[in-house]
């Protein structure tokens, strides 16, 4: 399934093209072209796709999310519920059984790796038949397609997001959400009513849901081969820069699911306390709920980790400079227990900053590392990245000029989605500026 409103048609053939390179392409794999009604190319968008991949997949169909639904705002979370229940109708009529259908929902400037759903079928097997549809499949999502234009303020974003995605996916003990492009059994999606419209955030919000309507039991388990994406770019510098700042601030929405976490656990606990059925047949869905509770407040953590730390930092290093720049040296710049003071604040701050060069160094050299691994999958107009210093040495310049700056822009992001959350029952989808026909010349 490839939600998508006002993509270039380019951009959402390269995906298609790496989605047709699997062996299983023609024999199992169908997509659904889920096209928003309010394009007014969507239908022609469409019929050039479906004609330029004909053939090459067991079936290509469409479904047209229409723009007048109640509470159904625009976004890629409405498109994939009414996609869901395009797909879902489409079954009941052709008759076919949903019980080993694994749906994968793609964004549209996905590339996905060749053996993605040759894996994705081995995971699949390899569960028991309880197991694989509790489960939802992730792969690292590197934001690396157009890694050679982007702005360094930019660059240093891919970087931080890139390493995070690796750092999760392989780390066993990692609370893990989907993210962007993932997979999961039809039948679990419909256990949990599918997708519901109106969360900005359709990818994490899912997680949470199938987490919580299972009682704590659906889990992501991650594939190890990566799908590459684009970053949003524009022609122009500073309009590439906006529209990066757009994508940031419908990410920051994501701190609504702190809301559909917490209203959800007390219709949990009545359902699972409600007078139907035997005592024995109760006490297992309390003790159910008991352990929902005790592994979702990890997911609490993970949330604010995302959403609440940056903002706390952002606020706390702004006052630090205020308190002790300003405030401090120019008021109280003459008293020795302001001296001694700020002596014994330099000594451990001196601490954690030699801390982070350290470990940013080397994050770095991991980075570089992972470039030269999928570098034959990145668009290239040529420079100095074959040269691993040269290319250090610039992620070393991005990291002190602009790592600063990024953080400040999402620290703001984080505290500008806290205060919609609490003023504003409805957020508004940006849609940020993709890549132009122009730039994609020279897919790989």
């Amino acid at each position: 399934m490839i939600p998508q409103y006002k993509e270039d048609l380019q951009v959402v053939s390269m995906s298609l093209a790496s989605l047709s390179l699997s062996k299983i392409a023609k024999t199992n794999i169908n997509i659904l072209l889920a096209m928003e009604a309010r394009e007014e190319e969507a239908k022609i968008k469409a019929e050039k796709l479906s004609n330029s991949f004909q053939g090459q997949f067991h079936s290509i169909m469409t479904a047209y999310h229409p723009s007048d639904l109640p509470n159904d705002p625009p976004g890629k979370a409405s498109n994939t519920a009414w996609a869901f229940k395009h797909l879902e109708h489409h079954l009941s009529m052709t008759g076919h059984s949903s019980h080993h259908i694994v749906l994968t929902i793609s964004d549209a400037d996905s590339e996905f790796h060749s053996g993605y759903f040759e894996a994705l079928t081995h995971h699949y097997r390899a569960s028991s038949s309880k197991e694989r549809h509790r489960k939802l499949w992730q792969c690292p999502v590197l934001h690396l397609k157009n890694y050679h234009r982007q702005p360094l303020p930019i660059v240093v974003g891919t970087m931080f997001t890139c390493m995070q995605e690796l750092a999760i996916m392989s780390d066993p003990n990692s609370i893990r959400f989907p993210f962007s492009t993932y997979s999961m059994s039809v039948r679990l999606a419909r256990d949990v009513g599918g997708w519901d419209p109106n969360w900005i955030a359709e990818d994490w919000h899912m997680g949470i849901k199938c987490f919580l309507l299972t009682l704590g039991q659906a889990v992501v388990e991650p594939i190890l081969l990566p799908v590459l994406n684009y970053t949003p770019e524009d022609n122009e510098y500073v309009s590439t820069l906006t529209a990066r700042w757009a994508q940031a601030k419908r990410h920051a929405l994501g701190f609504s699911d702190f809301s559909y976490y917490f209203m959800m656990l007390p219709q949990l606990f009545i359902w699972c306390t409600k007078g139907q059925g035997s005592a024995a047949t109760m006490v297992p869905r309390v003790g159910d709920f008991i352990r929902l509770v005790s592994f979702g407040v990890a997911i609490v953590v993970r949330l604010t980790n995302v959403h609440v730390m940056l903002g706390v930092l952002t606020t706390y290093g702004v006052m630090r400079v205020f308190i002790q720049g300003v405030l401090m040296t120019m008021f109280g710049g003459g008293s020795s227990e302001v001296t001694e003071l700020l002596h014994k604040i330099h000594v451990p701050m001196t601490i954690i900053t030699f801390t982070t060069v350290v470990s940013m160094l080397f994050v770095l050299a991991l980075f570089v590392r992972l470039y030269e691994m999928m570098q034959n999958r990145i668009e290239r107009k040529g420079g100095p990245f074959n040269y691993k210093l040269v290319h250090l040495l610039k992620l070393v310049f991005c990291f002190v000029v602009f790592g600063p700056i990024y953080f400040f822009a999402l620290g703001i992001a984080s505290w500008k989605a806290a205060i919609n959350m609490l003023t504003s029952n409805n957020f508004e989808y940006e849609v940020a500026i993709k890549p132009k026909p122009s730039e994609n010349a020279a897919l790989g």
